[in-house]
């Protein structure tokens, strides 16, 4: 038998109650959709399908399409991986002050572009460029939508008279199976690899110094050369380059502002430091160690910032006026010493002790059998110190179908992300909010865990 024929109308799928809260036009939108749904799933059915489950199937269908439709995207999540700076669930959490700033810049009209003292138009990026100064200690900076822009604008201005030199060891693969070398081959540049992969010396740059036009140094982002190995450092290849009137560019990549080896890690080159040891211009995220939105920044030599600046194809990696506001209201955080407002600086800042306290409180809390309290290596994440974690504490939630229950997490409202460990879900509660996540938390889990019993 033919079940499709069975198919309601559109304007029956439109009287359906579940239909009715609905705008008119979300409702008229979605009704087609359903309907072909509905038409599909009666193709599939043989002969023992009862046409009197005809009103269940079309109720089930009508309410998942009205939940795929009301689901936000991106999905609210909580984040239970132990990663901190979590590149598939948006690196970096925005501050209070950033997030607001960011809502009232798109909520509300705003000077982007205007000066308020002669009323003309004014530079968009006059406040960040004098915070990143100043933080920095830079003489100029620019900001553009992501780190990759940031290396594409500079190999297009600056790189193009002769070829980039970069040590075999740098040559990098970011996400997504974006490489370096192409990044700087479609920027209209050319590449010139020195050294070998683990040992790299300022010897093997100056042997081929002569026709290039810059050198650049790169962060390893998401890997590390441990054992025999040895690069050249930023003052090393500063005095070479300035000695043949070449560019030094130093792609530092995470954005780090402060001395990390204060919270448990090892040190990692700040910003400053590389400003100081003598690198023409550097470039970082904002959406990683700095903890703000996602762009890219480029701060250096005055003259240099001038010439990107005046690119033409600056204005097609401009950063957009929510990012600015964000990016702008979370540098001032840095500049005040406020870094425990900053999500991803609590993170790290927290005592392990903290997040046992946490982990033991949500374990008391749902008083189940199968949660108990286990020791975690927190990453950083976000290519940001590779090989460098944090003690910390989480819960295990023995059960049967690990991916039964993780599949269950993610589908929760809001998503929760965790990992799966020896057989056990793993929920590390340092990347976990306290005040905001955790009550939350608490509930998702007595519900999924009911579910599952």
């Amino acid at each position: 038998m033919e079940f499709r024929r069975l198919t309601p109308s559109v304007n029956e799928i439109m009287a359906h109650p579940l239909m009715k809260p609905l705008s008119p036009g979300t409702a008229s939108y979605l009704a087609p959709k359903i309907q072909d749904t509905v038409s599909t799933e009666l193709g599939r059915q043989n002969d023992s399908f009862e046409p009197k489950a005809l009103n269940s199937l079309v109720t089930k269908v009508v309410e998942s399409t009205i939940v795929s439709w009301e689901k936000a995207h991106p999905v609210v999540s909580i984040n239970a991986t132990g990663v901190i700076v979590h590149t598939g669930l948006g690196r970096a959490r925005l501050a209070p002050q950033a997030a607001e700033a960011v809502y009232n810049a798109a909520s509300t009209h705003s000077t982007v572009e205007i000066d308020l003292e002669s009323g003309q138009r004014g530079d968009r990026q006059a406040e960040v460029e004098k915070l990143l100064c100043e933080i920095t200690e830079a003489e100029a900076a620019l900001v553009v939508n992501n780190c990759a822009a940031a290396l594409s604008l500079v190999c297009m201005a600056l790189g193009t008279t002769g070829d980039i030199l970069i040590s075999r060891g740098e040559i990098i693969e970011i996400g997504g199976q974006f490489r370096l070398p192409k990044i700087i081959e479609v920027s209209g540049s050319s590449m010139s690899e020195v050294g070998c992969t683990n040992k790299t010396y300022v010897k093997d740059y100056a042997e081929a110094i002569e026709a290039c036009s810059m050198v650049l140094r790169c962060h390893p982002s998401n890997y590390r050369v441990e054992g025999f190995t040895h690069s050249a450092t930023t003052n090393e290849l500063s005095d070479l380059a300035k000695a043949n009137k070449k560019i030094l560019v130093v792609d530092q990549g995470n954005g780090c502002f402060h001395d990390t080896s204060a919270y448990g890690l090892e040190h990692e080159t700040t910003v400053q430091e590389e400003i100081n040891s003598g690198a023409d211009l550097v470039l970082f995220s904002g959406d990683k160690l700095l903890g703000g939105t996602q762009c890219g920044c480029i701060v250096g030599k005055k003259e240099l910032i001038a010439q990107l600046k005046d690119f033409p194809l600056a204005r097609a990696f401009r950063i957009d006026k929510l990012s600015l506001a964000g990016l702008a209201a979370t540098l001032k955080l840095h500049l005040t010493g406020n870094l425990e407002d900053i999500p991803t600086w609590k993170a790290i800042m927290q005592p392990a002790e903290v997040t046992k306290q946490n982990a033991e409180l949500v374990i008391q809390k749902l008083g189940d059998k199968r949660a108990s309290l286990v020791e975690c290596q927190t990453e950083v994440g976000g290519g940001t110190m590779p090989g460098q974690n944090l003690p910390s504490y989480g819960i295990a939630l023995s059960t049967k179908n690990p991916n039964l229950l993780a599949n269950a997490l993610r589908n929760s409202t809001p998503a929760v992300f965790s990992i799966i460990r020896g057989g056990s879900v793993v929920l590390d509660l340092r990347t976990i909010e306290e005040k905001q996540e955790i009550p939350v938390l608490i509930e998702i889990l007595k519900t999924v865990l009911k579910t599952l019993e």
